[in-house]
């Protein structure tokens, strides 16, 4: 193992000649620049500082009064098309009696839903004669 003393010391490294002396310069150049640049960050930082909050704000405005309106249990489902809740009801477990026993009607919305089935019965002639063979009663 050699010894550190015995290592032959060379300078490697050289500066160029008159950089020590142009140096001092090139550092008040580059000193200078920076403070140009400090300024408009200051600005930029200051519009950041407020502009930022005043966006989130106005997106927060633009969610809070932009949901959409809730609608009740009668609104949503009239919506829907009366054949597809009647398949849906089919196709479920509920029976005619549960949804009776669930709905409380007043006479007014009897008699409304009453008038209203027997004005969607369209039957002619043919239809009349056709149901009077098939239960064999003349009632009609």
């Amino acid at each position: 193992m050699k010894k550190l003393e015995d290592i032959p010391k060379k300078d490697l490294f050289q500066a160029p000649e008159g950089y020590f002396d142009l140096l001092p310069v090139i550092i008040q150049s580059r000193v200078t620049e920076s403070a140009k640049k400090t300024r408009w960050s200051w600005y930029f930082q200051v519009s950041l500082k407020y502009a930022i909050p005043m966006i989130l704000t106005g997106v927060a405005a633009l969610f809070y009064f932009n949901k959409p309106e809730e609608q009740s249990a009668e609104a949503l489902l009239s919506s829907i098309d009366s054949l597809q809740l009647v398949a849906y009801l089919e196709d479920s477990d509920v029976t005619s009696d549960d949804l009776i026993d669930t709905v409380s009607l007043d006479d007014d919305e009897a008699n409304a839903i009453h008038e209203k089935a027997v004005q969607d019965i369209n039957l002619d002639e043919n239809d009349i004669d056709d149901l009077s063979n098939e239960f064999e009663a003349d009632y009609f």
